[in-house]
């Protein structure tokens, strides 16, 4: 075989020739062969025939040649293949070759007791290339791996999955975490769907934020009156979340307001602290 490919190379066939050196076990030689005769395809062979634990150093000058002829999204995963993920990931960001899941997988490191903060940091870079791709699936998940909680969220909050919103919201327990996925549901119709007013006010009430609650109570009543009309519905919704409304401040005065255009002649029914002055006022 390695007569036919010497054969083959003096007649100027270096393709046949390069293919011939491969399966004979000479990949040194082909490799050489296809570098200097820019044959990419027979490269792309003899890199698929390199044992990556024997010749590290063969893949790395196959993914560098890759690198030479602007492949990168091969040059990607030949340089994880030669155990050089932090290059491969440089490659990638630089060139926004396509992510996958896969890739992914092995662009992350190994979890080791003496290596959490680069770990992280790899982790990170990886999430900003997910959802720079639009992957926020991917992004969720490594920002998640990173610590990133935050950061977790908004991505998935970009994917638009309402359950796995309201489940990672679920599983964090963090403040913020709670806030945003509470802040997304109100974009969605929750009038329609009392799952996500449940979740709505649930969210809100762990988070402790009663000014986005007695907000999220104003938004409801003003829609009762503004497209349905229905006063009382919105003075139901204002009496019963009293207690929540007198811990806010972010809307008191407007909410007063409102509040005492319709409950002017009804004095005796309010039992909102709140709009007492505007009443005042108004009357």
């Amino acid at each position: 075989m390695l007569e036919a490919a010497d054969y083959l190379l003096e007649s100027g066939n270096a393709d046949a020739a390069a293919l011939l050196y491969q399966k004979g076990g000479h990949l040194a030689k082909a490799l050489e062969m296809a570098l200097s005769s820019g044959l990419y395809d027979v490269l792309d062979s003899i890199a698929e025939a390199i044992d990556q634990d024997a010749n590290p150093g063969l893949m790395a000058r196959c993914a560098e040649a890759f690198i030479s002829a602007g492949h990168h999204a091969k040059a990607v995963q030949l340089l994880v293949r030669a155990r050089q993920p932090e290059r491969a990931l440089d490659l990638l960001l630089n060139h926004d070759v396509p992510l996958t899941d896969e890739l992914a997988e092995a662009l992350t490191p190994e979890k080791k007791p003496d290596n959490a903060d680069s770990r992280s940091a790899v982790l990170m870079r990886i999430a900003q290339a997910a959802k720079r791709q639009g992957m926020y699936h991917l992004a969720c998940k490594k920002y998640t791996q990173a610590g990133d909680r935050l950061k977790a969220m908004r991505a998935l909050v970009k994917s638009g999955d309402t359950e796995k919103i309201v489940f990672f919201a679920g599983v964090s327990k963090q403040r913020e975490v709670y806030i945003m996925a509470a802040n997304y549901l109100r974009t969605l119709d929750w009038r329609a769907n009392p799952d996500y007013l449940k979740n709505i006010l649930n969210f809100y009430t762990k988070a402790g934020a009663a000014d986005s609650l007695a907000g999220f109570y104003l938004g409801c009543a003003q829609m009762e009156i503004d497209e349905y009309k229905a006063y009382d519905k919105a003075l139901q919704v204002w009496q019963h979340h009293h207690t929540c409304i007198s811990s806010s401040t972010a809307w008191l005065p407007g909410l007063g307001t409102a509040c005492a255009v319709w409950c002017v002649p009804r004095l005796d029914c309010c039992l909102l602290p709140c709009c007492h002055g505007a009443i005042a006022c108004l009357k």
